[in-house]
């Protein structure tokens, strides 16, 4: 067995099933074990249905025998089983065909693992500086994993890229690693690593290539989140207040029907946004400035945990 981390996690995987992921951190929030073996049990068990859907991706939560789990039926590929954060069991429909199903084993399982109970999930990007981590949110497209990588460069670690699963512990947000590997369209890669290797990138399956950045710690205390939003001709770095935190942060939660749920997080994301500043970066849409929202972002990570909550 091989051991990687993601999630906050230690994971023990079969050897002949290689990730694409970082070794595990030194304080993981336990061990999950990745084992090949039947789902036919689970699965007879709910008639071979599927209560939810993402696409052409089946899921749900099943009680077998006193116990929780969550089955993924992902056609062609593998059904994954989920038990209690402590085991996947893989099924897979052609065991041949191992790189797809470490592919979406790394790119969609996994992230299953984040949607725990007190924990929130967003969709974006976290790096670590001298000020603790700053969460990069914002609608596809706004430049989030781009941001992190070009931060990358300058000696910032990656926490984790996609889904940023959060946790409000003793009063402060803690966000956990998730796959600290930005996920960056060919264009940018161009630009931000004119000269790395094919043995750099690793392709997600569909169009973007996840980039081999130093990843950074198991866990980080949260100092503030930062929305990106395109904009028209416009560069502003202004700091969001009041229940409009909310609804900036609200846009960009992850929540998976039939798992999480709503009430819950909803209250949770209260919490999130009165534990840290939420600030908002605006920045001209379909123009050249990654630098500039680079030293903004860089100003926030360097600068003093007092200064940065105030």
């Amino acid at each position: 067995m091989t051991q990687y981390g993601a999630f906050g996690y230690c994971l023990s995987v079969p050897d002949s099933l290689p990730l694409y992921l970082p070794p595990p951190g030194a304080d993981t929030r336990g061990e999950i074990r990745i084992e090949f073996g039947s789902c036919r049990q689970w699965v007879s068990h709910c008639s071979g249905t599927f209560p939810e859907r993402i696409g052409r991706v089946g899921y749900g939560r099943f009680v077998l025998d006193g116990e929780s789990y969550i089955c993924i039926d992902i056609p062609d590929v593998a059904r994954y089983t989920l038990h209690e954060r402590q085991r996947i069991l893989i099924d897979p429909y052609y065991p041949t065909r191992l790189s797809e199903i470490a592919l979406y084993l790394t790119g969609f399982v996994l992230s299953f693992v984040a949607h725990s109970p007190g924990s929130l999930v967003f969709h974006g990007s976290a790096v670590c500086g001298t000020s603790g981590a700053q969460l990069l949110l914002g609608a596809q497209g706004a430049g989030k994993s781009t941001t992190a990588a070009a931060l990358s460069l300058h000696g910032y670690r990656v926490i984790c890229d996609d889904s940023i699963p959060v946790e409000i512990c003793s009063g402060s947000l803690v966000a956990y690693a998730g796959i600290p590997r930005p996920k960056l369209l060919p264009d940018a890669i161009r630009k931000l690593f004119p000269h790395k290797d094919k043995s750099f990138f690793a392709w997600d399956g569909v169009d973007k290539y996840h980039v081999d950045v130093e990843p950074g710690p198991s866990s980080a205390s949260v100092s503030g989140i930062i929305v990106l939003e395109p904009a028209d001709n416009t560069f502003l770095f202004t700091e969001v207040r009041g229940a409009n935190k909310v609804a900036a942060l609200k846009t960009h939660l992850q929540l998976l029907r039939g798992i999480d749920d709503a009430g819950q997080s909803l209250s949770a994301l209260i919490s999130v946004a009165s534990a840290v500043p939420v600030r908002r970066l605006i920045r001209p849409a379909g123009q050249e400035c990654l630098d500039e929202v680079v030293a903004a972002v860089s100003g926030v990570l360097d600068a003093p945990m007092e200064e940065v909550r105030t």
